[in-house]
């Protein structure tokens, strides 16, 4: 995991790597979690399970390259397109992610960044969904966070966004502190926009 200081990512300027290429994953260190055989496919899994999720949110079943009519863009000017809100599961969890219009969902967990071609978008609904800045010396999240999961440990796992290197990237906000894939490392962030919601 490599912490970032908030206030250094505006000045940072981009390489232009697209970490979301299949092509480069072995190199990248982004490990592909569609494996036949994987336990974790959301095919074989309830990810809307009531004591996991926020069941007042949807949630649109897809896969790389398929993007649902009505679904939540999160950001839609980075190089490589479009970028939206995405979950998936993983070892029995399930995990704020980021797709591409063109590619696969990727998030990151215990310091490794994976990527899966099957996914669940968020769709716009009856809530109505705002981001909101949140600095470093703020210790509170907002109460009316997009909560997408929670963790083994009951903590809540929450949807953010960064923008760094000239890109946005959407996040997981676990214990007050921005998580996001990055080139095949999991880069921390204090300061972040966190996904809000209003019914």
């Amino acid at each position: 995991m490599v912490p970032i200081d908030s206030n250094d990512s505006d000045n940072s300027s981009g390489s232009g790597d697209d970490f979301f290429s299949e092509s480069s994953s072995e190199d990248s260190g982004v490990q592909d979690q569609d494996d036949p055989d994987n336990q974790d496919d959301p095919d074989n899994q309830d990810l809307t399970t009531p004591a996991r999720l926020d069941l007042t949110v949807r949630w649109q079943s897809t896969r790389s390259g398929r993007v649902p009519n009505g679904t939540f863009i999160a950001f839609w000017k980075n190089p490589d397109g479009e970028i939206y809100v995405a979950r998936v599961w993983h070892q029995g969890q399930v995990l704020p992610a980021m797709a591409l219009s063109s590619g696969n969902a990727v998030t990151c967990h215990d310091g490794r960044v994976l990527q899966f071609t099957k996914y669940e978008a968020l769709m716009l609904g009856a809530s109505s969904f705002r981001w909101q800045m949140i600095d470093q010396d703020e210790e509170q999240l907002p109460n009316n966070a997009l909560a997408v999961s929670r963790s083994k440990e009951g903590e809540p796992y929450f949807v953010a966004r960064v923008f760094f290197q000239e890109r946005c990237y959407v996040g997981k906000v676990f214990q007050r502190v921005c998580y996001i894939p990055f080139h095949g490392e999991e880069i921390l962030f204090s300061e972040f926009e966190i996904l809000t919601t209003s019914f």
